[in-house]
């Protein structure tokens, strides 16, 4: 295993997450909006 191929582990990993929190924020968002309205 290179040097390169962890680099781009941890990048395709740090992508992941990144669009994980993205929903995350998102779904909480209407969540909120949801329950304001109701």
């Amino acid at each position: 295993m290179k040097q390169g191929d962890g680099v781009s582990a941890s990048l395709l990993f740090v992508k992941f997450v990144a669009k994980i929190m993205k929903l995350y924020i998102i779904i909480i968002i209407i969540v909120e909006v949801y329950l304001v309205k109701v």
